[in-house]
């Protein structure tokens, strides 16, 4: 138990950082705290945490032997998901031109298995979960799983954050369009660069794994 606690606390110093950073989900987080405060998200911070599990689980018991079996199946996976982050990262300005339309404003919302879904086709989170099992792997399943549990745990921690702090700027950025348009702009081009990079890096090295 003793070793398993000194993992745990050499995956913390991995994963927090990790967590905490720009990523899809906490570009989102800022976007939709800003839009509908924190209790309508917690759906979506559930979604995150279920996704990010159910993956981990998956990766565990049936990753590597279907790596194996199609290779370069990650690559396509993360391109897959940066061509769906770029489609959020366009949502998301198009969010700051039509805040101060009245009436015609349509609810930006991510639902519990829209966000668990987003787990899937995540660049970001698909590196770190195969990251986190090739460096933190523990010799039994009931460690690994309980490993795992309480480091994801601090997904409800960096959304939260986050999604408060989307809802913290909405006041100031709603008395001008200018800056509201500036912010979604900010949120949406970093998510859209993130995706373009995720795109170019895959498919460099999808084209050496087939030369």
């Amino acid at each position: 138990m003793n070793s398993l606690f000194i993992t745990f606390l050499h995956g913390l110093m991995f994963i927090v950082p990790l967590y905490f950073t720009p990523g899809p989900n906490n570009l989102l987080a800022i976007a939709l705290g800003k839009q509908n405060g924190y209790k309508k998200n917690i759906p979506f911070i559930l979604g995150i945490w279920a996704g990010i599990l159910i993956i981990y689980a998956f990766l565990l018991f049936l990753g590597e032997g279907i790596f194996d079996l199609v290779p370069g199946i990650q690559l396509y996976v993360i391109m897959v998901g940066a061509l769906y982050m770029l489609y959020l990262a366009w949502k998301t300005i198009l969010l700051g031109t039509q805040q101060f339309k009245e009436k015609k404003i349509k609810k930006f919302k991510v639902g519990f298995w829209e966000a668990a879904s987003l787990q899937w086709v995540n660049p970001k989170g698909i590196v770190a979960q195969v990251t986190i099992i090739a460096l933190f792997q523990q010799p039994s399943l009931i460690a690994n799983l309980i490993l795992f549990v309480a480091l994801s745990s601090f997904v409800f921690a960096s959304v939260s954050f986050w999604i408060i702090f989307g809802k913290s700027v909405a006041p100031i950025l709603q008395k001008s369009k200018k800056s509201n348009f500036i912010f979604h702009l900010i949120l949406g081009s970093i998510l859209a660069a993130l995706s373009i990079y995720f795109i170019i890096t895959s498919a460099t090295k999808l084209l050496h794994l087939y030369s």
